[in-house]
C-alpha cells in the first residue's frame, strides 16, 4: 500500500495517542506534545510592509501603464512605505505564526526552507492540523515578535508610533498576507516547535 505524506503523519499521531503522548493542549507543559487545529496567520510586521511596498509599486506602475497621472499622495505614501521597510527589515529578522480561538493561542515560526512542497500562502488562513512539542507557555499571554530586536527597545513612544504606521496598513486599502499583532493577553498563549502541518484527509461517502 502507497502511504502518502498525510497517511503517514496520522500513523504517527495515532500512535503518540495510543502511547499516551499527546496531551491537551490546556493541559499541556513545556515538553508535551500536541495535535491541535489551527488557522494560521503570519505575524510579521517586515512581511506585512513589503508586502505593502510591492502592492504599492505595482498599483503605481499600472497608474503609469494606463496613462493615469500619479499623484502627489501617492508618491508621498510609497516613500513613508520605503522609510519604515528600511526600519523594519532591522527589527524585525524573525516570522511568527499565530493561531487564536477564544480559549487559547498558539505560537511558532517558520523558515521557507522547511514548507515542503508548499509557499507560504499555502499555510494560512486555512484549517489545518498541527502536530507540534510545547515550548513554553504564558499563562495570562504574552507579548509578541519575540527574538527580535524590537522587543528589546525600552523607547515607548518610539514603538507606538512604528506600530501605529504599520496598522494604518491593515485598515486601508491594501490586502496582505501578513498581520502585525504585538500582543495576546487574558489568554493562555502557548510557543510551539512544530512538527508538521498538514490537512485531514476525509473518506469518502
Amino acid at each position: 500500500m502507497v502511504q502518502t505524506t498525510t497517511s503517514m503523519l496520522s500513523m504517527v499521531v495515532e500512535q503518540l495517542s495510543q502511547h499516551k503522548f499527546l496531551k491537551e493542549i490546556l493541559m499541556s507543559q513545556p515538553g508535551d506534545f500536541v495535535c491541535i487545529p489551527v488557522n494560521l496567520k503570519i505575524n510579521s510586521i517586515k512581511g506585512l510592509v513589503d508586502e505593502a511596498i510591492e502592492i504599492t509599486e505595482l498599483s503605481q506602475k499600472m497608474q503609469e501603464v494606463g496613462g493615469t497621472k500619479l499623484k502627489g499622495s501617492n508618491n508621498a505614501n510609497s516613500a513613508s512605505l520605503k522609510k519604515i521597510g528600511a526600519v523594519t527589515k532591522e527589527l524585525f529578522s524573525a516570522e511568527e505564526i499565530v493561531s487564536e480561538n477564544e480559549a487559547y493561542a498558539v505560537i511558532g515560526t517558520i523558515t521557507d526552507q522547511n514548507l515542503y512542497q508548499a509557499i507560504r500562502q499555502d499555510i494560512i488562513d486555512i484549517d489545518l492540523t498541527c502536530l507540534a512539542q510545547i515550548k513554553r507557555v504564558f499563562p495570562d499571554g504574552t507579548q509578541l515578535m519575540k527574538n527580535t530586536v524590537f522587543t528589546k527597545i525600552m523607547d515607548t513612544a518610539s514603538k507606538e508610533a512604528l506600530i501605529k504606521s504599520v496598522a494604518a496598513l491593515n485598515s486601508g486599502p491594501l490586502k496582505c498576507d501578513s498581520v502585525a499583532i504585538m500582543e495576546i493577553s487574558g489568554k493562555p498563549v502557548y510557543q510551539l516547535e512544530v512538527v508538521a502541518l498538514y490537512q485531514e484527509s476525509h473518506p469518502s461517502v
